[in-house]
């Protein structure tokens, strides 16, 4: 079983592979663009709990994306998903799996990503590089 969560005005749904996990809405701050990665739009935050900890549990991102996304990166292709790393103050590519439909209206489109390791309470957004 799994659990899942749905921000339509921000294009994303993710999925927890545990039907136990919270996923709870976390502040998304203020995420900046670094040298390394352009920060296009901030999409959410969010934080996974089972029992007591923050396990290890899969999670799949479908993120979708606007025209002016692609716009600013130049080409759907060139979207990278990323995840802010505090300990190393920059932002770390969220590796893409394929494209997929996106479950809301008013986007041109969605890809998924997944995650295996502890998911770490970071704010997520669409940028370039990376």
């Amino acid at each position: 079983m799994a659990k899942s969560k749905e921000w339509s005005d921000k294009g994303v749904k993710v999925v927890v592979d545990n039907d136990e996990a919270v996923i709870i809405d976390k502040d998304l701050g203020d995420p900046q663009s670094t040298s390394k990665f352009s920060l296009i739009r901030g999409l959410v935050n969010f934080e996974v709990k089972v029992g007591n900890g923050n396990p290890s549990v899969p999670i799949t991102f479908v993120a979708c994306y606007t025209a002016e996304d692609v716009n600013a990166a130049g080409k759907a292709n060139k979207l990278k998903l990323g995840m802010w790393d505090a300990s190393t103050s920059d932002w770390k590519n969220i590796p893409i799996t394929r494209a997929v439909d996106c479950p809301f209206d008013g986007y041109e489109g969605a890809f998924e990503a997944k995650i295996t390791a502890r998911w770490p309470d970071p704010a997520v957004g669409w940028g370039t590089g990376g």
